[in-house]
């Protein structure tokens, strides 16, 4: 079993690799990302359309077929060509919420200090952080978008320093577990070898 664990952790290069990969390319060029991202996820898009619509011709011919497969095709297009509105949208939308979210814990806040309780600075504070944090999301969402994708691009990175950190841990407790099984087996030799 800690053989398999292990072969397993080894093969985990490759995902090391790819978040390397991929952390240097979302922190360099976080706007190429989301053009590939939106090609690959449009793409899908429209093949699901064309098989809506190859399933209209060969098996369903149903109108149901025949829309859902127009529908597809033409979101497809539209997140291929116009992904930065697209994401300048969702991200606007994720900003309000954030917003909302904020205005609602920071009055709650301003309650839990009415009521004597303990917390209600901590409270504010990350309140006040969150309402700025969402009006910068707001006016900016492209920039924002930027922002966050370095941020995941940082992350991947991370991960996969730790990921290297914790392999190479295994490693050596495998390799302190083997001398230990080995120092055992010759213990367990040699008192064979002294009994006869």
């Amino acid at each position: 079993m800690r053989k398999a664990f292990l072969h397993f952790k080894k093969l985990s290069v490759i995902t090391v690799t790819i978040s390397v990969i991929i952390g240097i390319i979302l922190i360099a060029r976080p706007d190429d990302a989301l053009k590939i991202v939106s090609i690959i996820c449009g793409s899908g898009i429209i093949a699901v359309g064309v098989g809506a619509w190859i399933s209209y011709f060969t098996k369903f011919k149903t109108a149901l077929m025949a829309i859902l497969g127009t529908i597809a095709v033409i979101a497809g297009i539209t997140v291929c060509l116009k992904y930065r509105e697209i994401t300048q949208v969702i991200i606007f939308i994720f900003g309000v919420f954030m917003l909302i979210s904020g205005i609602v814990d920071f009055f709650s806040s301003l309650d839990v200090r009415r009521g004597g309780l303990r917390g209600w600075a901590g409270l504010t504070i990350v309140s006040v952080i969150t309402i700025i944090i969402s009006l910068a999301v707001i006016f900016n969402p492209f920039e924002s978008y930027l922002t966050l994708t370095r941020i995941i691009g940082v992350g991947l990175i991370i991960y996969a320093i730790t990921d290297i950190i914790a392999l190479i841990e295994l490693n050596s407790i495998n390799k302190a577990i083997n001398n230990a099984v080995n120092a055992t087996d010759e213990i367990d030799v040699e008192a064979h070898d002294k009994e006869n």
